[in-house]
């Protein structure tokens, strides 16, 4: 199956489609930045849980804060790729997924400028990353009917799926608490991340809406 993307029956072809926002392209680039703050996030907590200063929490938090704002072309533009019929539900993911990405995004700037608690910032990113884990595992489906996003888009999505099932029920069998043990769990939850960001704005790259 060609790799470049066909509209469903009654979307428009002419040359203006490509000038809608987002783009393919602006998705692409925003994920491959993500991809950099994603990397930069995890330098900025190693860092605050190895004692190098306060000053690290905050930068941790800005830097979550812009690796999720950075999902968001992304998630408007991928229920306009994958076609009519997965389009459909994957709009509703994706609108979940919005909501998501702002919840923690809120969070983390209120928790920046002391407006709640860690607690509380615990409970916000924990609602807000619910949706956008389901998102990112969402992505797979398409790959059964179609080129795009492609096997490799949903190798790594399914692999991040499994990791933050198995990281989870390790985490919850713990009775007491172990950063560093988090943190090594941690490693192969971001590195299925990257791999997933890096495919899908690979996948981006060749997508083309006409």
């Amino acid at each position: 199956m060609a790799d470049v993307l066909t509209p469903a029956a009654g979307t428009p072809t002419d040359a203006t489609t490509d000038t809608t926002w987002p783009s393919p392209g602006t998705a692409s680039r925003a994920l491959y930045i993500a991809a950099v703050t994603l990397v930069a996030s995890m330098v900025a907590i190693s860092l605050f849980f190895g004692g190098a200063g306060a000053f690290w929490g905050p930068v941790n938090d800005l830097l979550v804060v812009a690796t999720v704002l950075l999902l968001l072309p992304a998630m408007a533009i991928l229920p306009r790729l994958v076609g009519e019929g997965e389009g459909r539900w994957l709009r509703l993911v994706s609108v979940l997924a919005i909501a998501g990405v702002l919840v923690i995004a809120v969070g983390q700037l209120a928790l920046v400028a002391g407006l709640i608690t860690l607690d509380t910032s615990f409970l916000t990113g924990g609602l807000g990353i619910l949706p956008v884990i389901a998102w990112v595992g969402a992505t797979a489906v398409p790959a059964r009917r179609s080129a795009f996003p492609g096997r490799s888009v949903a190798a790594w999505a399914v692999a991040f799926l499994a990791l933050v099932g198995l990281t989870s029920v390790v985490l919850a069998t713990l009775t007491t608490d172990t950063p560093t043990l988090t943190g090594v769990l941690g490693v192969p939850l971001v590195i299925a991340l990257l791999g997933w960001l890096v495919s899908l704005a690979r996948a981006l790259d060749r997508a083309e809406v006409r």
